[in-house]
């Protein structure tokens, strides 16, 4: 999937999600050993530290949203979900 993705984009793909979120050490020490750079996980959360660049926290953004949520989200990354969607 990563060379599938690599030539559609004409750029190299250097972080991976973990499907359906998860993973474990052993998991995390193999995406590093494939030449992945980051990856998410499932948890949520804003908190990012770069010693755990191999469990990413990420917020899911959900499909029944309101383009104002959305806005709010991306323009303030560092609050909360938008009320209710937590």
């Amino acid at each position: 999937s990563r060379e599938a993705l690599e030539a559609a984009l004409e750029q190299p793909v250097t972080t991976l999600a973990y499907p359906g979120g998860a993973y474990d050490a052993r998991v995390a020490r193999a995406a590093q050993a494939a030449g992945y750079l980051a990856a998410v996980a499932i948890r949520g959360g804003h908190e990012q530290r770069s010693d755990q660049l191999f469990a990413l926290r990420r917020n899911e953004v959900s499909g029944t949203w309101s383009r104002q949520q959305f806005i709010a989200l991306v323009e303030s990354p560092f609050a909360a979900a938008p009320a209710g969607q937590n």
